[in-house]
């Protein structure tokens, strides 16, 4: 799926994170563990047994067993450190000294996880970040004011702050607020309506209906700066140093991936993602590491999965648009694209123009993309872009989409739609949603018919952090596909704890339900 940069990018080699680790290095003061609880989980009886794994393999474990997760300092502690371990009914304080192997580890609990840290250093205690302790929860649906159509994929965040997150594909969302900033105002922005603002002290936890208004702007109102399209899409490249930061930052996301094989879910991949953006003027890689994740998956249609769909989350850090330029907002491209303004509509309380664009003509191992380009008519930073591969390039180049892993298929690409989208915050622009599509047909041969596979990314800007931004260390950095580990005990919602995720729409939560009914 990542092919829509054809040949020209080359990917650095990603390495594995360390899973299922939430590690902070800011002291807190003894004061705020709760010794009680404590004392009531790290006694707790449990059994284990480890012939041949890692001390992830064992927290895991231990984690789905107890309902606790695990924080640590990775630079003290190796999660990849090998272990062997058989006990029965012993306590989990007993297990993790003897997995550790190191007296100097003292554990302590801050809501449902269990935190280690070395009492020789207080330096570098593992924090639960500040304000993170207790939020409150908002959900609701978010509606067109008059015709009350879903708005999906909408922007939700809290005004005048980096925290945002979307709404999913029946408009809904699941959005979780630092207690801290619970007196702010709740801003919602969708391309061709004005923007809602509404404070949280007015919202209920539960069945909060957001309508929004729609608006339409007169193009006679605009002053269109050249009556060229590609011109404008010219000074839009020049001007990304001044729209889009030339810092780096870290972008705390939502990622998710499913793969349906005959319209029934074979998996649902999902993670807490931190990326480190890279400048915008820089030709750098993003880099990103795994804080949380889990996988959902019928082994029995995966283990006859015989396509290997080009995809995940390397996809998802390349449809960047603005960073990794596709060919449609590449100069030395633009003769092979008719480029219309076909609209001005308002988002985000701006005036902005549509631009479309489609193939003048068919060009041989070339992928020409159709669709739309969404242009803030005063600063001309690019807000949103959403584009697919047309019939016959599809039927012409399908074959630089899917990997095959054997001669007996036969392979057709269906359709393939690609998104992306960006957040302003203190006049400069981030990256706020991506999303890629595929679909595709696979035959055996001497089978008479075909089977219908089609995969879903999505990954969701939670939070923008511009202080402090540190390269992640070379160990850290994920391993795309190999940091998922599998959901034991229901897919539960206070898996995430407070961090953002897309709520799971109707078809998905009935997908989920299968999967752990099959088991």
């Amino acid at each position: 799926m990542d092919s829509f940069m054809g040949n020209k990018i080359k990917y650095q080699k990603i390495i594995i994170i360390q899973i299922f680790v939430l590690f902070f290095f800011i002291a807190y003061p003894l004061s705020i563990f709760s010794q009680s609880d404590t004392t009531n989980i790290l006694n707790k009886k449990i059994s284990l047994n480890i012939k041949n794994g890692n001390l992830y393999d064992a927290l895991i474990q231990i984690s789905n067993k107890t309902g606790y997760n695990f924080s640590y300092n990775s630079e003290q502690i190796s999660g990849e450190k090998k272990i062997k371990i058989n006990v029965k009914d012993k306590p989990v304080k007993e297990i993790l000294n003897t997995l550790l192997s190191d007296t100097t580890y003292f554990f302590k609990t801050i809501a449902n996880q269990i935190v280690i840290y070395d009492k020789n250093d207080k330096n570098n205690l593992v924090q639960l970040n500040k304000d993170k302790l207790s939020y409150i929860t908002i959900r609701g649906k978010i509606i067109d004011s008059k015709i009350h159509n879903l708005l999906p994929f909408a922007t939700i965040c809290i005004e005048g702050t980096n925290i945002g997150t979307i709404s999913n594909t029946d408009g809904e969302f699941i959005f979780k607020i630092p207690n801290y900033i619970k007196n702010k105002n709740l801003s919602i922005s969708y391309i061709g309506y004005k923007n809602l603002l509404t404070p949280l002290n007015q919202l209920t936890e539960y069945e909060n209906l957001l309508m929004l208004e729609s608006n339409v702007i007169s193009i006679q109102e605009v002053i269109i700066r050249s009556s060229s399209p590609q011109a404008l899409l010219e000074l839009a490249i020049s001007s990304i140093p001044d729209n889009y930061s030339t810092q780096p930052t870290y972008l705390t996301s939502f990622y998710r991936e499913t793969i349906k094989r005959n319209n029934e879910y074979a998996a649902i991949l999902e993670a807490v993602v931190n990326i480190y953006k890279t400048s915008y003027n820089s030709f750098s890689f993003d880099k990103l590491k795994i804080i949380k994740s889990r996988k959902n998956m019928n082994y029995l249609l995966m283990d006859t999965l015989i396509v290997k769909i080009k995809g995940g989350l390397r996809t998802s850090l390349m449809l960047d648009i603005v960073k990794n330029k596709p060919n449609f907002i590449t100069p030395e491209y633009f003769h092979y694209y008719n480029f219309k303004i076909i609209d001005i509509i308002d988002f985000d309380n701006q005036s902005t123009y549509v631009i479309e664009f489609r193939p003048k003509k068919y060009v041989e191992d070339e992928l020409l993309y159709s669709g739309k380009i969404y242009l803030d008519v005063n600063t001309l930073s690019i807000k949103k872009t959403e584009f697919w591969l047309d019939h016959e390039y599809i039927k012409k180049e399908g074959h630089l989409l899917v990997v095959k892993r054997s001669r007996k298929i036969n392979v057709k690409p269906q359709k393939v739609i690609y998104k992306a989208d960006y957040r302003e915050l203190n006049g400069k622009n981030y990256l706020n949603f991506v999303s890629a599509y595929l679909e595709l047909k696979v035959r055996k041969k001497g089978k008479l018919f075909s089977e219908k596979y089609n995969t879903l990314i999505e990954l969701a800007v939670n939070k923008i952090d511009t202080n402090d931004v540190k390269r992640f260390r070379y160990r850290d950095i994920a391993k795309i596909n190999k940091n998922f580990f599998d959901v034991v005990d229901g897919y539960l919602d206070s898996y995430w704890e407070d961090y953002n995720y897309i709520k799971p729409n109707e078809s998905l939560q009935k997908g989920i339900e299968k999967l752990y009914r099959d088991k």
